[in-house]
């Protein structure tokens, strides 16, 4: 199955559920890369794990997915990297944000940047496969994928 949209299509991994493309770019970057400079490749890593007797002490989902982000940049050896972004991908959790991947670009500092949800029944691989896919097509270069859960447990 495929979705499209005002930013092209995009295929569900077989998984029926969309990757619901929020606020595409509307310029297509691949001719600012050949063809040998699109090989995708992992720079950055992080994950942020919290755990609190008191919920009421604990970080909102959108916190814990910036410091995430900002330590995977760290971890690229490039803070710089979140002011380049160029798209921000996440598995839809069950927070309430709209848009998460807008509110991140935002607070980098980052323009431009296509967000992209995957609905609920996504695989998470899916969402790495498709960032990866964009590099890979000239759509992107800089692509960040995130996510958050932060439900308390009894």
């Amino acid at each position: 199955m495929r979705f499209s949209g005002r930013g092209g299509e995009l295929d569900c991994g077989g998984s029926g559920k969309p990757l619901a493309v929020l606020d595409p770019a509307s310029d297509r970057r691949g001719d600012l890369m050949s063809a040998e400079d699109r090989i995708p490749v992992l720079v950055g890593a992080a994950a942020r794990v919290q755990r609190t007797e008191d919920p009421t002490q604990a970080e909102e989902p959108l916190d814990l997915m910036e410091g995430a982000l900002r330590e995977a940049a760290v971890d690229a050896g490039e803070p710089g990297l979140l002011k380049q972004v160029d798209s921000i991908w996440a598995p839809r959790g069950f927070w309430a944000y709209a848009d998460p991947g807008r509110i991140l670009a935002d607070r980098f500092g980052a323009s431009n940047v296509k967000t992209v949800i995957a609905e609920v029944g996504v695989l998470q691989s899916t969402v790495l496969g498709r960032a990866a896919q964009s590099i890979a097509q000239g759509e992107s270069q800089i692509a960040m994928i995130v996510g958050a859960e932060a439900k308390d447990r009894a």
